[in-house]
């Protein structure tokens, strides 16, 4: 059996001082033994209270967080939704007088339409006549509300949009027309004939 008095490393746990006792090291004492087991022990009862504590403060942050939450949703489907309810109601009120406003105007343009099949003309073409149904005329302002802008002019248009619809086609206009020039011009190849030039474009 050992006798030696090896140094006890302080860092050993009870399983490996137990070891040594059965490995016939007579060096280990009882209090040894209790000691490293009792350190074991409490060291596992500070882990599990700080494991729990920190649980705990885990499950009050996610309380405290939910309960945040249900605040902000409250105040979502609240007071924040009110201006777009009321914007939505605007809307609904604005549309439904469109397509009244637009009723009115199919049965003025159904009596003119009878008055020129009367007289054996066709009616005269105007931007401001319509030439469709309340539908047709509540979508374009759902797709103009969005942002987006119509490809051409409809008769409901303000005078304002007609002019900045003019002014950009205009524009485009003159852009096609220096792109065209610019094209020739680099395209433009001059032949002598030995008894003056021309121009040929291609």
């Amino acid at each position: 059996m050992t006798t030696t008095d090896p140094t006890l490393d302080t860092a050993q746990t009870y399983a490996e001082l137990a070891e040594r006792v059965r490995n016939g090291d007579t060096t280990i004492t009882r209090q040894q033994l209790r000691e490293a087991k009792e350190a074991e022990e409490f060291a596992e009862l500070e882990a599990e209270a700080a494991r729990r504590a920190q649980q705990a403060t885990q499950a009050a942050e996610r309380e405290s967080g939910i309960e945040q939450l249900n605040a902000d949703f409250e105040r979502f489907v609240g007071a924040d939704s009110v201006p777009a309810r009321k914007a939505y109601a605007k809307a609904v009120a604005a549309l439904a007088e469109l397509a009244t406003a637009v009723d009115d105007l199919q049965a003025k343009r159904t009596d003119l339409q009878a008055q020129a099949s009367a007289l054996g003309v066709p009616l005269p073409y105007h931007n401001r006549a319509i030439n469709q149904g309340r539908d047709g005329y509540i979508q374009y302002a759902v797709t103009e509300a969005s942002g987006k802008q119509q490809p051409h002019p409809h008769p409901l248009w303000s005078d304002k949009q007609f002019a900045e619809h003019d002014a950009a086609q205009q524009r485009i206009a003159e852009e096609q027309e220096r792109r065209r020039g610019e094209h020739e011009k680099n395209h433009e190849i001059v032949v002598d004939h030995g008894f003056g030039n021309y121009t040929r474009r291609f």
